[in-house]
């Protein structure tokens, strides 16, 4: 009895600590490799907001009209430590973490599973490929889905006054963190409110909601124009079918390596939270197909938070699979060996996609048959460009900075690049050229766009220069640069190149 009762404890302190501790250490991996630059895209972006330090300069009606809460946090922490690369570099694993663990009490306190299946969502969530590429950028998005997972556990709780009111802040703090994490939770409570019999329950929801949905219509309102302002995008593709194709690729293409878990666990696992997820993030992810003229902007981004409601499926097929078949081994039965094959195919596939560089990805997966490259990216050991080209963009961007500058110069620089000198370069003007609409199965032509700017400043009088990668090294779909640009320096396999027409 007493050893039962030992166990028991041991198994309430082990895995609670270890669903925290595990996707920390793991996400960590890749920072530590990578130092002491950051990973991700978004990340070098956020780090040239950080150091601009204005959002903590900003009173509260300004900071309420965007998503900012992110980049207050961050610029406070930045404060201390005094270096953005190591604030950025400290979050994402944190973030990681936190979020796992969210992930872990929510199986816990709503699903009611065992200790070990809970440390299993955890666990899988850790180590899938589409999980590690969110925490890769975006970490805006991580924050509101830790405040969201609060707000559907809060949910739960019998103390009604406590429960509206940690929901009420949960759903506020949702809303000031991220968009689409705010979207989530207004159509998961909207479902709560539909299926709840109980006037007073519904009258409690609504209560618990309105905090969130004032923020969320003052962030959408648009004071130009006096009107509730959705932002939307055009989607470039040839053909209706060209786009069912595109879009369905890539929702195979994230989910196949788990992709029989979700269907056995699809069958038997109830929530009306994980449901509203999973069909929400689905019609979203279509919008394109139907509505390529007013589509969601970064539609892909709804597909990758599939893998949330997708994990816990996956963990209730991997239960089913466990306690199915005869034993043919020792203790281990068919659906026992499926489910470790399949834990161990992407438990390898994650220690490719951490531990590779971009430019040697063995896995072909990640490589070769990754078709979605501007969607997921080959290795987690990369920001806007490979980790191992990073110190010669660093060391060409200040060689720049100090040698060419003045009223007559000019840099363009492709947003990869630009990221980067936004940072670092104090003197020069700076164009940039982002890569055209990113959601797009059809993109816009760099080289054209860069040669168009360059004649336009060059008549301006203008001295144009850019940075890329050395002839038949490049990114982006531009191996090298147009033949007008003339290498003048170079670092490594990063160039400095003028426009000589």
């Amino acid at each position: 009895m007493k050893f039962n009762t030992f166990i028991k404890k041991s198994n309430f302190y082990f895995y609670p600590i270890m669903a925290f501790i595990l996707p920390f250490f793991i996400r960590l991996i890749p920072e530590i490799i990578a130092w002491p630059y950051p990973i991700g895209f978004d990340t070098l972006i956020y780090a040239n907001i950080i150091l601009e330090g204005t959002y903590l300069q900003k009173n509260l009606i300004e900071l309420f009209k965007s998503t900012s809460l992110f980049y207050i946090i961050s610029t406070a922490i930045n404060k201390i430590l005094g270096n953005v690369f190591l604030t950025i570099k400290i979050l994402g694993p944190i973030l990681f973490s936190i979020l796992c663990y969210m992930l872990y009490l929510y199986s816990k306190r709503v699903f009611k599973w065992e200790f070990w299946k809970c440390f299993m969502v955890s666990l899988l969530a850790s180590i899938y490929f589409v999980s590690l590429r969110i925490s890769w950028e975006m970490y805006r998005q991580m924050l509101g889905f830790i405040f969201l997972m609060i707000g559907l556990i809060t949910l739960r709780i019998k103390n009604v006054k406590l429960r509206i009111l940690i929901v009420m802040l949960s759903g506020f703090l949702t809303t000031w963190s991220h968009e689409l994490a705010a979207v989530l939770f207004f159509i998961i409570m909207i479902m709560h409110f539909f299926i709840e019999k109980e006037i007073r329950a519904k009258a409690y929801i609504f209560l618990m909601v309105m905090p969130a949905f004032i923020l969320f219509i003052y962030q959408l309102y648009n004071p130009t124009i006096g009107n509730i302002g959705v932002p939307y995008e055009r989607i470039v593709s040839f053909s209706f079918i060209d786009r069912a194709i595109f879009i369905s690729g890539f929702l195979i293409y994230i989910l196949l390596p788990i992709l029989p878990l979700i269907i056995l666990g699809a069958f038997s696992l109830k929530g009306i939270d994980i449901w509203s997820w999973l069909i929400t993030c689905l019609i979203f992810s279509y919008w394109p197909l139907f509505l390529p003229e007013y589509s969601i902007i970064l539609w892909f981004r709804w597909a990758l938070l599939l893998i949330y409601p997708a994990i816990f499926l996956s963990i209730e097929g991997i239960w089913k699979l466990l306690n199915y078949g005869r034993k043919i081994v020792w203790k281990f039965n068919i659906g026992k060996i499926l489910a470790l094959l399949i834990l161990l195919l992407n438990l390898i596939m994650s220690g490719y996609y951490l531990l590779s560089l971009p430019e040697n990805q063995a896995c072909k997966y990640f490589g070769e048959w990754n078709n979605y490259k501007q969607f997921i990216q080959t290795s987690m050991l990369q920001n806007s460009i490979s980790i191992s080209d990073t110190p010669s963009v660093v060391e060409a961007i200040k060689w720049i900075d100090k040698k060419i500058a003045g009223n007559d110069s000019v840099l363009i620089l492709h947003e990869a690049i630009d990221n980067w000198a936004r940072i670092f370069i104090h003197k020069n003007k700076i164009i940039r050229i982002n890569e055209v609409n990113l959601s797009s199965p059809i993109r816009e032509n760099i080289e054209k766009i860069l040669i168009r700017l360059s004649e336009e400043n060059i008549k301006n009088g203008k001295k144009v220069y850019t940075i890329w990668w050395i002839e038949g090294k490049g990114w982006y779909n531009m191996l090298k640069l147009p033949s007008q640009f003339k290498e003048i320096q170079h670092f490594g396999n990063i160039g400095i190149f003028q426009y000589i027409p």
